[in-house]
């Protein structure tokens, strides 16, 4: 029997809503076991009540069945279409109550969630053998997925004892002057149109002549008044003169709505997003007798031995002069041309600066898998507290296009690897696969990475999707922390926005590294065949991507 409420309210797990192309984008895994290809099936799901307040609980039921390996997790999905809220719950073995047969769990609305009903929107049903299956409710059904209707209408509504409605909205900002001098301070007023809590407000101001910006992030420890709120911008005592105007804001409440403020130009440039226009674009001059604006002078580098083993050390020290505000780093880099390997040290004047010496100092480190080769110093960046910088690179570089000034020494060392500790061989990537072929927006798509590599092992991956039909791209890297021992994957989180639009991502690159720094860049035959050369790749094990079904354009 359907049940049909007319209030209604929904539990959501945002990584379990699916929207996918059956034919390009059909969930793949290679089960445990190779004779499961059947995904769990959908029985029955149910609440134990119609109406919770923010911070309450309700119980949430699930009852399903697999043929043969057994259902690894269920995801749960509820939605309220008037704010895109999600509330979601992930059930898993350990929810699972043998003597019932169901899955059960208990669920906490947030605390500031808005009064609003939410509907079962979907539910995501994962076996032992990674066969997945999704059903959706009626209107989230298209021939771009391949999900299963929702046999029922369920929900309740959300209550909220003080009502926080939608996040607040900024009415006005304003500057306390127009003009302001080195190691003195701009206050800035920001009034909202309604006395309730924010999370922060964050502002950019930026000087387009020398791209530096200056960020102010107010909470509610600056409010002054019921809806205002006051900080202040530090204007360092060397900042270099220029004017920096407003050009972003954001304000996030504490129910984590987020509302974005651009120029009006930049708004009608782009009318795709859900951007609101400044109220005001306000800007403040720096003027400064004593300004910073000029980047610090390299004097010498030097290496303290010329040969070092894999594993082992370098000291590097170097000498730079400012002529005003004080040398803030110096970023020291070598090269290995045969193989384009780079070794890198960072020195700072708080950690590395030697008054005795005058020398910056410290040790640069050889991993213990570090390929035999020769590596010369290639690039130095030196940089004041003012924020100016100036590069350095070897004098065989330098020609009429170079951004860099001559080094003044072009020291090297030769790197002696130990026998076997080297390593040689990039790692492999062996399949990338998803939970679900496809996601609504907002929600949330499991990555799996499989990668292998013979000696060091992996260090990083990276994944980059692009959707061609409108330019947008998602990225994600895994770590070491993101390997899991069970099913021999990275596994990782891609988080789709609310206002993303509609469309296929495919993957266009996986970059490979290992910890002796070797890489392998994959992407698909179509962009191998192009002209670009800028680095060696290889194709992809497999053309893979998913679909978010999103706005419409």
């Amino acid at each position: 029997m359907k049940q049909h409420l007319k209030t209604v309210l929904a539990v959501t797990l945002a990584a379990t809503m699916a929207a996918g192309s059956t034919t390009a984008f059909a969930v793949q895994a290679k089960a445990a076991d190779q004779t499961d290809w059947t995904p769990p099936v959908l029985n029955h799901i149910s609440i134990d009540k119609t109406t919770v307040g923010a911070s309450g609980v309700f119980t949430l039921t699930v009852k399903a069945a697999d043929d043969k390996s057994g259902i690894k997790n269920v995801s749960v999905t509820f939605r309220n279409s008037s704010n895109d809220h999600t509330i979601s719950a992930v059930m898993l073995s350990r929810d699972y109550d043998a003597a019932t047969d169901v899955y059960q769990k208990e669920v906490t609305i947030p605390a500031f969630e808005p009064s609003g009903n939410f509907v079962l929107h979907s539910v995501t049903l994962n076996d032992n053998a990674k066969n997945s299956q999704t059903y959706s409710a009626q209107g989230s059904l298209s021939k771009a997925n391949h999900n299963l209707p929702l046999e029922q209408e369920l929900g309740f509504a959300v209550t909220q004892q003080k009502e926080t409605g939608k996040a607040p909205k900024i009415s006005s900002i304003a500057l306390d002057k127009t003009t302001v001098y080195g190691n003195n301070n701009v206050y800035v007023t920001v009034k909202t149109d309604t006395a309730a809590a924010i999370d922060r407000i964050a502002l950019t101001f930026k000087n387009e002549d020398s791209d530096r910006t200056q960020i102010l992030t107010l909470q509610e420890t600056n409010r002054i008044a019921a809806g205002v709120y006051r900080g202040n911008i530090e204007i360092e005592q060397y900042e270099p003169e220029g004017e920096f105007v407003l050009k972003s804001a954001m304000l996030t409440d504490k129910a984590k709505n987020k509302e974005k403020y651009l120029p009006q130009q930049e708004i009608e440039d782009d009318k795709k997003w859900d951007y609101f226009a400044l109220p005001q674009e306000p800007s403040f001059t720096v003027s400064n007798k004593n300004a910073d604006n000029i980047a610090p002078t390299l004097t010498s580098v030097s290496i303290d031995k010329t040969t070092a083993n894999a594993g082992g050390k370098i000291v590097v020290s170097a000498k730079a002069n400012d002529n005003l505000s004080g040398v803030k780093q110096i970023s020291v880099r070598f090269k290995n041309k045969s193989n384009d390997r780079i070794l890198a040290v960072s020195m700072l004047s708080k950690n590395d600066y030697n008054p005795s010496t005058g020398c910056y100092v410290k040790a640069l480190d050889i991993g213990r898998h570090e390929q035999a080769g020769n590596f010369e110093l290639y690039r130095v960046l030196v940089s004041d507290e003012a924020g100016n910088r100036q590069y350095y690179g070897p004098e065989s570089e330098q020609d009429d296009h170079c951004e860099f000034e001559l080094l003044p020494q072009e020291p090297h060392f030769q790197v002696e690897s130990q026998g076997k500790a080297a390593d040689t061989t990039a790692p492999e990537l062996d399949s990338v696969t998803f939970n679900q072929a496809g996601v609504d927006a907002p929600g949330k798509l499991t990555v799996s990475v499989k990668a292998s590599d013979d000696h060091s092992g992996i260090r990083r991956i990276y994944l980059r999707f692009k959707n061609e039909e409108n330019g947008r791209s998602m990225s994600i890297g895994f770590s070491p922390k993101d390997y899991n021992p069970i099913t021999k994957c990275y596994e990782g989180t891609l988080s789709i926005e609310k206002n993303e639009r509609s469309g296929t991502f495919d993957l266009v690159s996986a970059k490979v590294t290992d910890n002796a720094k070797n890489s392998t860049t994959y992407c698909p035959k179509d962009i191998m065949d192009t002209d670009d050369e800028e680095e060696d790749r290889v194709k992809l094990p497999r053309d893979v991507g998913f679909y978010v079904n999103g706005k419409e354009d």
